[in-house]
Parts: structure tokens; sequence; C-alpha cells
């Protein structure tokens, strides 16, 4: 242990015991186990089947949270460029659903979620897409795409919202996630680089 002085934050100009033994295990617990680990990994182990198995096992763990991580945010992606189409046409499903969804479905949306308040998209949003008349069940439209568009602008995991969505009103929101994709990607190709003027 060596005595030493904190120089910045609160505690300044005050000391305090260090262990400086970088073989202390103890102390420096994590860092010798990495050390060991590199020295591990860095190391053939011809002699070792059990240890080169268990680094491809996994190495081969690792590659699959990285690319589940990276599917995972190319998903996410995608979502937020198709969402004003997906709430658009969610709009448009909740204004043609019948009585039974409307009692159903939609009912058990805005009586689960009618204390939440969370997202981006607010009622002044929900009232430009769908024109609100004065009953009950246009009512209960309004409040459910209020809900269920804050819902698909929040979601994490788009793979609940989507089947949800077609469950309750045979709306498939991953289509057009796809189809607005598929134009973005056919854009950027047809677009042609802007001369420089210089």
């Amino acid at each position: 242990m060596r005595k030493r002085v904190v120089v910045i934050g609160s505690g300044r100009g005050s000391s305090l015991l260090v262990c400086a033994d970088k073989k202390c295990t103890v102390h420096w617990k994590d860092e010798l186990r990495k050390a060991e680990l590199k020295h591990l990994n860095s190391q053939p182990h011809a002699d070792d089947p059990k240890a080169a198995a268990a680094r491809e096992k996994e190495r081969k763990k690792r590659e699959l949270e990285e690319r589940r991580r990276v599917e995972s945010e190319e998903n996410r992606t995608r979502w937020r460029a198709a969402l004003p189409e997906i709430r658009r046409q969610l709009a448009a499903s909740i204004a043609k659903a019948g009585p039974a969804v409307v009692s159903g479905y939609l009912a058990e949306v805005v009586i689960n979620h009618c204390e939440s308040n969370w997202g981006d998209f607010r009622l002044p949003q929900a009232k430009k897409l769908m024109l609100a008349k004065k009953d009950p069940a246009s009512a209960i439209r309004l409040a459910a795409l209020l809900l269920l568009g804050q819902w698909v602008g929040s979601a994490h995991n788009t793979s609940e919202v989507v089947k949800d969505l077609k469950r309750g009103l045979k709306f498939d929101a991953q289509a057009i996630v796809d189809v607005k994709s598929a134009k973005t990607a056919t854009t950027k190709k047809t677009a042609r680089p802007k001369k420089s003027s210089a």
C-alpha cells in the first residue's frame, strides 16, 4: 500500500492508501484475469483441445451477439423511417374497424394504456390523421390511434408490436417497413451526385 494524494474533486488535498502491487489478487483481480485471458488467447494451444474448443465457442458466441445487435439496430432504423406511413395507415385501419374490433381490441388498448404518458405522438397529431365525430366509437378510435401511434413510435421490440397489430386490427406494419425501406434503397440507387461548381 502506498499513500496517494487526491488532486481533483471534492477530496482534493487529502491522502489515502492505494494498493500499488499489480500482482495483488485482491485489488487487481479484474486486471489480472484480463491479462491471463489475453495471454491464453494469444498463444496457440495445440496440446489442449478443450481450451481451443472453449475459445472457439466464445468467439462464435461474441459473433452471434454482435450480429444480433447489428440486425436489431438495422430493424429499428427501418422502423423509424417507416413510422409516418405506419401511423397514417394505422389511422385508416382504425377508422374502418368494425364494431367488434372497436369494442374489443381498441377498447382493450385504451383501457390498458389510458394512464400512460409517453411517446412523441400527441392528440393534435392524432386529430389531424383522424377527424373525430361526436359519437363514442369515434372517440375510442381517436384515443386508440393516439395510444397506438405512441406505441409504434416508442417500440423497442418491433416484432411484438407487429404481432399485436396483426392480431387485433389485421394491420401489417412490417409490410409498410419493408416497402418503405425498398423505396428508400431504390431512391438512393437512382439519385445522381450533384456536380460541384468549384
